[in-house]
């Protein structure tokens, strides 16, 4: 890992911006039909599988950036990488990041059979 290179700063704290993989975030669905990925359970599960591996990186990383989005007049599920729809219902990537806010330093190991 880069870090490792900056001996000097290993005491420092690791933040991370833009944890998100999605790009183009003024645009949705009805602007380019593939950008419906954003309202499936899919997206979330993205999103939590690579926070999930960022945060095993490393135990310096105490703060990770994910941005959401509120666009006035924009359709509901329009696509825009929201947290919750302009009625307040809350989408399943609200959850993920919820769950990661309160797990802190522990760690799940779910095995399904």
């Amino acid at each position: 890992m880069i870090y490792n290179e900056f001996e000097q700063l290993n005491h420092l704290p690791i933040f991370i911006d833009e944890c998100d993989p999605a790009v183009d975030t003024t645009h949705g669905v009805y602007d380019n039909s593939n950008y419906i990925i954003y309202n499936t359970e899919y997206y979330p599960c993205i999103v939590a599988s690579m926070m999930f591996h960022i945060l095993s990186l490393s135990s310096r990383i105490q703060l990770i950036i994910h941005w959401s989005f509120y666009m006035e007049g924009k359709r509901l599920f329009e696509g825009n990488r929201t947290l919750m729809t302009n009625y307040k219902l809350h989408l399943p990537i609200l959850s993920d990041l919820k769950l990661f806010g309160k797990l802190k330093y522990k760690l799940l190991f779910i095995e399904i059979n």
